[in-house]
């Protein structure tokens, strides 16, 4: 009766102390977890203002991008009625030509 008391003693012992060694176990992994959570936010915390600033840089752009486009269609409109007016020029150039030829002519056959 006394060795099955002290064999339980010694059984209640070792359960107490693997008890002990799986809740420090247990607390290590607890803590190892936390610590990867803390640097998981943090790495998304980087994460998130860096995407924020291609964000705003990627607006910016596209802003770029549109105004230079509308400068661009306003050169080629500018081009445009440039080339009209050049050619509308060289039209009355080419009318006032043929008609100081045509008075030219007529005076010559008056004389």
């Amino acid at each position: 009766l006394e060795q099955i008391g002290d064999d339980s003693k010694q059984a209640l012992q070792q359960l107490q102390t693997q008890m002990e060694d799986y809740k420090e176990k247990a607390r290590r992994e607890v803590a190892d977890a936390q610590r990867q959570a803390k640097d998981w936010a943090s790495e998304a915390e980087k994460n998130s203002g860096g995407l924020s600033r291609l964000q705003d840089e990627t607006q910016r752009l596209r802003h770029a991008l549109q105004t230079s486009q509308a400068e661009r269609d306003t050169a080629r409109l500018d081009r445009e009625l440039m080339a009209q007016r050049l050619q509308g020029l060289e039209q009355e150039a080419e009318n006032r030509k043929r008609s100081q030829d045509d008075k030219i002519r007529q005076l010559k056959s008056l004389e």
